[in-house]
């Protein structure tokens, strides 16, 4: 799943994003395909693994993401099965540009 849910965000038509992808202590071949993975799209795409200690689940993932991506001007979130159209990021940086959007 995580492999088609990269290659289909990867299709997102904003310029110079970056997506990061975090690995939150799998046991199974889920490193060995994002390391696949970011060869394939290089510097557009990275990863990282949580330690097997880290305390599991969704908001430990996110507070981990983000002390990790701190200068991300915007800063969305998907499951790995998430499918959104190629113009998802454009047309959500145009609401973000207004200073009452936080």
């Amino acid at each position: 799943v995580i492999h088609t849910t990269i290659d289909h965000l990867m299709r997102l038509d904003y310029p110079d994003f970056v997506l990061w992808v975090i690995d939150d202590r799998s046991t199974d071949e889920t490193p060995d395909r994002l390391t696949a993975l970011q060869h394939k799209y290089d510097g557009r795409f990275h990863w990282f693994s949580r330690p097997p200690e880290a305390t599991p689940g969704k908001s430990a993932v996110l507070n981990a993401a983000r002390r990790r991506i701190a200068d991300a001007e915007v800063f969305a979130v998907f499951d790995a099965d998430a499918r959104v159209e190629p113009d998802f990021l454009t047309r959500l940086v145009a609401y973000m540009a207004d200073e009452r959007v936080g």
